[in-house]
């Protein structure tokens, strides 16, 4: 009878599974690396996280494409986890502004037709965005306007058209700028035989600046004059921003005397000189003696004249040289400038030119009868 056996006592054979209790076999009964797969049942090992320690299950201890999406917990896969996305993987949603790099959209990445118009910012298309030759007719909408300060120019820097927003068309050489008036207006003016100054109103016209044309139609003295030198006069001036206004007047020059008004030079160049000061006439009736000097000695005479049915102006004379000429005008200070000519193959060598108040004599005038035909040139 054995009522108690020491486990030294056992020196053969083995002990069977139904002798060994529940449980009595802990983790520090088992030698390491005793157990083998062939020793673990099909299906014993479960996935409860008691039974497998933090740390244990590896790459390789994982089957290939064993991670199936049900595996894969809701925003688990962090931008780390992710090594390449094909850009089909994208299926749904936007990829947000701040998410596409500067620069990074070419024309290349553009869809034929894809930016219209609500696509493109206020003033985001300048004059440099634009090809050469790529705006054409069909593509400027009808009733264009353009702003004032605005202009469309035809042609280089030294020659060119420009249509402006403010002064319309104008014609721009070597840096100058030309306005092109067009007709704005015509119509004829009765003189009754009582009056020598009618206004033409302009303030509907809207005008920017403007210049008169005048041609007398059916006219003649009103009563007797008697003489044979009468001087017709018929000009027109800008009075103030809303009108102009025609004179019209026959005048009858009395005699000549001869006065004393200094000699006034000017160096002769193909540019105009500067306007220069002869004398206020105590008179009505002016004449002007130009001389032209070659070398320092008198070359040719010349002689203007000028009469005024109104209150005398200073009056100024100015010269320029041409290729075969030399080219004399002068401001009689009532709103004429007249131009005298002296054709000469010797014209490069006239080197000065000069203006005096030689004459004057006093005058008569008479009213006029007739209409005038006036035609506005204007921008």
């Amino acid at each position: 009878k054995i009522s108690e056996l020491d486990a030294a006592k056992i020196t053969s054979g083995y002990i069977g599974v139904d002798r060994i209790a529940a449980n009595s076999i802990t983790s520090e009964k088992i030698a390491a690396d005793a157990i083998n797969a062939n020793h673990i049942g099909v299906n014993e090992i479960i996935t409860n996280s008691a039974n497998i320690a933090t740390g244990i299950i590896e790459t390789a201890h994982i089957k290939d494409a064993a991670i199936t999406n049900a595996k894969i917990g809701n925003l688990a896969v962090d931008d780390a986890k992710i090594a390449n996305v094909n850009a089909a993987k994208i299926n749904a949603g936007y990829i947000s502004a701040d998410r596409i790099a500067s620069n990074s959209i070419t024309s290349a990445k553009i869809a034929a037709g894809a930016i219209t118009t609500e696509k493109v910012a206020s003033n985001a298309i300048t004059a440099d965005k634009i090809a050469a030759g790529a705006v054409t007719a069909d593509k400027i909408t009808s009733n264009f306007t353009i702003s004032a300060g605005q202009y469309i120019q035809a042609g280089d820097a030294n020659r060119n058209y420009k249509l402006d927003g403010t002064q319309g068309l104008i014609r721009g050489i070597y840096g100058t700028n030309y306005n092109i008036p067009v007709i704005i207006k015509k119509g004829i003016i009765h003189f009754s035989g009582d009056v020598i100054r009618v206004y033409v109103d302009v303030s509907d016209l809207y005008l920017t600046d403007y210049f008169v044309s005048l041609v007398p139609v059916h006219n003649r003295p009103y009563g007797t004059i008697g003489e044979f030198n009468v001087q017709p006069t018929l000009f027109w001036k800008i009075f103030d921003s809303d009108e102009f206004y025609i004179d019209w007047v026959y005048i009858l020059p009395n005699a000549w005397k001869s006065v004393t008004y200094s000699e006034y030079s000017n160096t002769v160049q193909s540019v105009w000189s500067s306007w220069i000061t002869l004398g206020t006439s105590n008179n009505k009736g002016v004449k002007v003696t130009i001389r032209y000097y070659k070398s320092g000695v008198l070359y040719e005479t010349k002689t203007a004249t000028h009469y005024t049915a109104w209150d005398p102006a200073p009056i100024k004379i100015r010269h320029r040289r041409t290729t075969r000429s030399i080219e004399s005008e002068i401001d009689w200070g009532d709103g004429v400038i007249s131009t005298k000519i002296l054709n000469t193959n010797e014209a490069p060598n006239i080197t000065t030119a000069s203006g005096q108040i030689t004459q004057t004599c006093t005058t008569n005038w008479f009213y006029v009868q007739g209409d005038v035909s006036y035609t506005i040139f204007g921008y």
